[in-house]
């Protein structure tokens, strides 16, 4: 992946290299460019994760949950909601919780829910 290996260029650059004996500017110099470099590689793999759609190909999001890793779930729940609302208190959270998603508010009707949940009843829409 470019993005690792320009911040270990940037990372063997800073523990190889000494100020005090290049001296600033020099330094500074040697610095500037991997700098450069790792910033425009994170901007490429965010402008990449941005344009790559919520769900994976090959399936709904509800099918194809066990199998994401935690990156592909994370990447996934932040390309369709955009705000969870939850109130202060305990027990069920119908009325409590409200789901937010890109295109406006979300029915919190969810086929799987946690263990908390299913110990207290599930959850079920709040409207």
């Amino acid at each position: 992946m470019r993005l690792e290996a320009a911040e270990a260029e940037l990372g063997a650059y800073q523990r190889a290299q000494s100020v005090s004996g290049l001296g600033a500017e020099v330094f500074l110099a040697g610095m500037g460019p991997r700098v450069k470099a790792v910033e425009q590689c994170r901007r490429e793999l965010a402008g990449a994760r941005l344009s790559a759609g919520p769900v994976p190909h090959g399936g709904s999001l509800v099918e194809l949950w066990a199998d994401l890793t935690v990156a592909e779930r994370s990447h996934a729940l932040r390309g369709l909601l955009s705000d969870v609302l939850v109130l202060r208190g305990r027990g069920p959270c119908v009325g409590r919780v409200r789901v937010f998603g890109v295109t406006g508010d979300l029915p919190v009707e969810l086929g799987v829910a946690g263990a908390h949940d299913r110990e207290h009843g599930g959850l079920e829409s709040g409207g």
